[in-house]
């Protein structure tokens, strides 16, 4: 006889396959991030207990075949119902916290459920091959029916875990959604194959053929997952090439901008003597204003050839004095202050970083209903405390800008190859342990954008 035990972990098996994994296939293995995983994940568990508690007092009470077989393949109406109503809820609660807009959410949700819900029929029924027709006296049938259950749960457990790992552990870029429907309608059919039993014969059962369908829908999983990451690497290769050119030729613009500078300032130097004594005849001659426009002159060329922005990063001076000049052109004024200090980035990552935020913000700078401000200003500042280093940028937008996802917020028409920025940065700032945040304040001419990056040192 099944004791109340037994009755009470096989529903919870159920329950923790179509709830916490739920959960999990979303965060975790699709990489779409979930508020307050912290809760999510404890409140799935917990309502899967719950459930599971009343589940077994309702199956209990109704008085059913205590087969060891029964809780597999034979559900009640009432035990139905209450694992229609927890899948619901766990929606819902998925639904609720998760971070897209309402329509991605409701597609995800609907979609990621039938995936796993298919995919928990074929393991359900696949277990059954484990599974002898006559028990032996020695073999305890709760017991083995108990952890066949188990280790399938586990196994589905473990897989997903792997394609999450195959997903990469620090891509923080979520698996296509047309992509996961693809999966879903390609299971599917599999899904039905098993359930009518179109290849079942005298030779080959339900369950061989079922496992061998499940083993097919896992490795198309995982083969999504191949072309997902695929693509991405490409893609990423494009912007690192890109972005390498990039830093390359402010380099290049820097150091010849220096040269130049360099030669002025040796010509003057060498002229500074005449330059000398044409002020001191101007000055015995009491020619003031002659005088006054003469040093005017002279201020002027220093003021050209002044390239001295020193933040201690060669690289980061020469990518954000082509941005000053880029931004100058157009009309935009933009200022850098501080030094970088505590973090040793790389010189990919500083042109990651600088230039993508630079470059939004020019653009922003450039939007035609903000192209009359008296003043259009871009602000860098490199600021560090004793435990962090931080970049903030600050600049006018004529829309409201919100970075809390890296969704594609480009309003070019060419989607596809623009909208990176954000994600490039999220990226390369990853790497140093760096936080990305960002606050857009509703002013007069549009908004106020700032975006933040903090690092911690020591």
């Amino acid at each position: 006889m099944i004791g109340s035990l037994s009755h009470f972990v096989l529903f919870l098996l159920s329950y923790l396959s179509f709830g916490f994994m739920n959960v999990f296939i979303i965060d975790w293995t699709f990489r779409y991030r979930i508020k307050r995983p912290k809760i999510v994940y404890p409140l799935s568990i917990g309502l899967g207990i719950l459930i599971a508690i009343l589940s077994t007092l309702v199956y209990e009470t109704i008085g059913h075949d205590d087969s060891p077989l029964i809780l597999l393949g034979s559900p009640t109406e009432e035990t139905e119902l209450l694992l229609m109503g927890f899948i619901l809820l766990i929606n819902v609660i998925i639904f609720v916290f998760l971070q897209e807009k309402w329509w991605k959410k409701l597609l995800l949700v609907l979609i990621v459920s039938d995936l796993l819900q298919r995919l928990n029929i074929m393991f359900s029924t696949a277990s059954y091959i484990f599974i002898p027709d006559h028990f032996p006296k020695w073999l305890d049938p709760e017991l083995l029916v108990l952890l066949i259950q188990s280790a399938f749960v586990l196994f589905e457990f473990l897989f997903c875990l792997m394609v999450g790992k195959i997903n990469g552990k620090n891509n923080s870029k979520s698996f296509p959604l047309p992509l996961i429907f693809v999966i879903d309608i390609v299971v599917g059919i599999l899904s039905e194959i098993a359930i009518d039993g179109v290849f079942y014969s005298e030779d080959i059962s339900k369950e061989q053929i079922t496992v061998v369908l499940m083993l097919l829908s896992l490795s198309i999983m995982v083969v999504g997952m191949y072309i997902s990451n695929s693509n991405r690497e490409r893609r990423d290769l494009r912007e690192l090439n890109s972005k390498n050119e990039e830093y390359i030729n402010a380099q290049t613009m820097h150091f010849e901008k220096r040269a130049a500078a360099d030669t002025e300032v040796r010509a003057m130097r060498h002229d500074m003597r005449n330059n000398v004594q044409v002020l001191m005849l101007l000055l015995e001659k009491g020619e003031y204003d002659k005088m006054r426009e003469y040093l005017e002159e002279m201020g002027e060329g220093l003021s050209r050839s002044d390239v001295s922005l020193h933040t201690g990063s060669a690289i980061a001076d020469a990518i954000i004095s082509e941005k000053i000049a880029e931004a100058g052109s157009k009309g935009i004024d933009l200022t850098c202050s501080g030094v970088i200090s505590g973090v040793e980035f790389t010189p990919v990552d500083t042109c990651k970083i600088l230039a993508n935020i630079l470059d939004n913000a020019i653009e922003a700078c450039g939007e035609d209903s903000i192209r009359d401000l008296p003043q259009r200003t871009v602000e860098l500042q490199f600021k560090r405390t004793d435990n962090h280093f931080m970049i903030c940028c600050t600049n006018p937008s004529a829309h409201y800008v919100d970075i809390s996802d890296d969704e594609n917020r480009t309003t070019k028409k060419d989607k596809a190859g623009h909208g990176f920025g954000v994600h490039n940065i999220r990226t390369a700032a990853a790497n140093y342990g760096g936080e990305l945040m960002s606050e857009c304040k509703e002013t007069p001419y549009g908004y106020d954008f700032c975006l933040e990056m903090i690092f911690p040192v020591g």
